[in-house]
This record gives C-alpha cells, sequence and structure tokens, in this order.
C-alpha cells in the first residue's frame, strides 16, 4: 500500500460505540438517525464490517473518523556494523560467499 493510504480501523466497531454512548443514544436512536435497520447497528458494533457507505454515513452522524493511515507491517531493514549503509556490491559478495 501507498503511503497516505487510510483503512477502516480495526477498532471501528469500539469507536462506533463509545461515540454512540457520548452522545446517550441507545442502538435503536442511533439506527432510526441514520435511517437504518437495527440489526445492521448492532451487527457493525459486534465488529461485523459495513459497507464503505455505511461507513460514510456513521462518519458523519457521529462525527467522528473511521479510517486511519495504514501502517506497513511487513518491514525489513538491514543495517552493518560499519558507519556506510549497505550496498548492492555487500549484497553480492554476501550471496557469492554462501554459494561456496
Amino acid at each position: 500500500m501507498a503511503k497516505g493510504e487510510k483503512e477502516l480501523a480495526p477498532d471501528f466497531h469500539q469507536r462506533i460505540r463509545e461515540a454512540r454512548k457520548e452522545k446517550s443514544w441507545d442502538q435503536r436512536e442511533f439506527a432510526r438517525r441514520m435511517n437504518e435497520r437495527l440489526n445492521i447497528v448492532q451487527r457493525t458494533e459486534n465488529g461485523n464490517r459495513p459497507t464503505d457507505a455505511l461507513i460514510k454515513k456513521i462518519e458523519k452522524v457521529l462525527g467522528i473518523d473511521l479510517f486511519v493511515e495504514v501502517e506497513p507491517t511487513n518491514t525489513r531493514s538491514v543495517s552493518s556494523s560499519g558507519s556506510r549503509g549497505m550496498t548492492i556490491g555487500d549484497v553480492y559478495d554476501d550471496l557469492l560467499s554462501r554459494r561456496e
């Protein structure tokens, strides 16, 4: 994923529940204000991923952001004990030494 991309927060359902409770709304009132069925709200607050359209509606009604910046999970870093970084030549030398 490219830098600056956003994805649905892993704790989206908790954020929704907390924002709803801050407004002192029960699930039925929240569903009414969004013009959605109660079971949609229940499923969403239980962690079932809603559609993007519903996410945008929830964000608008509650005044919250549910999308967060993507953080790479698989990163690799190479460091050497010297003051310079590893070069392609270093990698090539390492590869050749492993073949011997």
